[in-house]
């Protein structure tokens, strides 16, 4: 049934369905965009009902570094002990925002993450093909980037797949191993 509350999602949804939207990525970018905001509403309701208590500690914006000290995949890391820096701007009313890897070890590199669409976090991944970079005068490939933010408790976590063929993953200390299962999407 549709009501005036929802009467936007199911427009939204007609739109972005019956129109002829050439790229597979928009389509599903907007579907995950639809669910966050479908959870976050109904996360919304429960607490106003007294049902559920969620203290978000996750600030809008930050700048940070993390350290890819874990060997997730390969026999050796491309780059050991990566300090790579992170930058994100999140609008929790609207469910949108962006992150960014701005540099390896201080060397610029400047890729746009965007969001999953993964309750409960906000995690955000590239979209660029293998792509060479140069950094501490040494060529490599980066393949994917994953940068993951808990909501509940703001721990951060990323990983880089690095070569062509995305034989070598590393990872953060505390990047969940079960989600390296992303990088092959």
């Amino acid at each position: 049934m549709i009501t005036s509350g929802n009467a936007n999602n199911y427009f939204v949804k007609a739109i972005l369905f019956l129109s002829p939207i050439p790229d597979a990525a928009v389509k599903r970018s907007f579907t995950n965009q639809l669910i966050i905001n479908q959870k976050q509403k109904n996360m919304q309701q429960q607490t106003q009902n007294g049902s559920v208590t969620v203290e978000n500690t996750v600030p809008s914006t930050a700048t940070f570094t993390l350290t890819l000290s874990k060997l997730l995949q390969g026999a050796s890391p491309v780059i050991a002990n990566a300090k790579c820096e992170f930058t994100y701007i999140w609008d929790f009313t609207k469910n949108m925002g962006l992150a960014h890897l701005i540099s390896i070890d201080n060397c610029a590199v400047n890729i746009t993450l965007h969001p999953l669409g993964i309750a409960g976090t906000l995690d955000f991944m590239s979209d660029i093909p293998p792509t060479n970079y140069v950094i501490n005068g040494q060529r490599v490939v980066l393949n994917r980037i994953i940068l993951d933010i808990n909501l509940a408790n703001n721990a951060r976590s990323g990983a880089i797949m690095f070569n062509n063929d995305g034989s070598v993953i590393e990872a953060t200390d505390n990047f969940d191993a079960a989600s390296t299962a992303r990088f092959t999407k």
